[in-house]
């Protein structure tokens, strides 16, 4: 689900860029066709023949989402709830996008450029709300190695998409008595499977991290206001 998450988000952050590329009035009918085509790779569910079954990266990450729902055992009814908000949103916007193409003339570029742009900032909200929705079943995966060498090897990545500390802030609340314990959950759980040079090679990320969070420990013992 976390690799789904990123891949969601780095299509959705070329949003913008492409738009500027593609909306540039010559052709406005087919550029905004462009626009629609890109928006299927966010966001489509097509059977495309009798065998194959395509999907955007949101359909995959709503897919895994719901995988994730259905085996835990944590209460979540905001995750469900902001997948069909996202779901709507991007209709709503393909459906007025169809609309104005059938008419491009009656449809300043301008306004058309801004309601895209304006999408993506929704969007990319949206996003942020799934994340923070899901900190009950993060919680719950508080001693799964993989989601957490996951958290800690992608949080730059993650955090660029999130906003900057929200990684951090997640493994804090995911170890509220020190990152000794997921250190020590990470290390046992590689161990015990047989992957103990795996986690020697990934433990220097995990030095860097704690050595950061003492940081900023530290740093908010003596200047709380300064460091918040």
């Amino acid at each position: 689900m976390l690799k789904e998450f990123q891949e969601a988000n780095q299509l959705l952050a070329t949003f913008p860029d492409f738009i500027t590329n593609t909306l540039r009035g010559a052709h406005l009918s087919d550029e905004m066709t462009e626009v629609l085509s890109f928006v299927d790779k966010f966001y489509l569910l097509s059977v495309a023949s009798r065998w194959v079954r395509k999907r955007g990266l949101f359909d995959l990450l709503c897919f895994y989402c719901e995988i994730l729902l259905q085996a835990s055992g944590a209460a979540n009814e905001l995750t469900p709830m902001v997948m069909e908000e996202t779901r709507r949103l991007i209709l709503g916007f393909r459906s007025k996008m169809v609309a104005w193409k059938r008419t491009p003339a009656l449809h300043p570029l301008d306004a058309i450029f801004a309601y895209c742009l304006e999408i993506y900032e929704e969007l990319t909200d949206k996003m942020r709300q799934l994340f923070q929705s899901l900190t009950p079943n993060f919680i719950e995966s508080r001693t799964d190695e993989n989601v957490l060498i996951h958290l800690i090897e992608n949080r730059k990545k993650l955090n660029a998409y999130l906003g900057e500390g929200t990684i951090e802030h997640l493994l804090k609340a995911l170890s509220p008595n020190g990152f000794s314990l997921l250190r020590t959950a990470i290390c046992e759980g590689f161990t015990r499977r047989g992957f103990s040079a795996f986690y020697e090679e990934k433990e220097p990320l995990l030095d860097i991290l704690e050595h950061e969070l003492e940081e900023e420990e530290a740093c908010l013992a003596q200047s709380p206001t300064l460091c918040s």
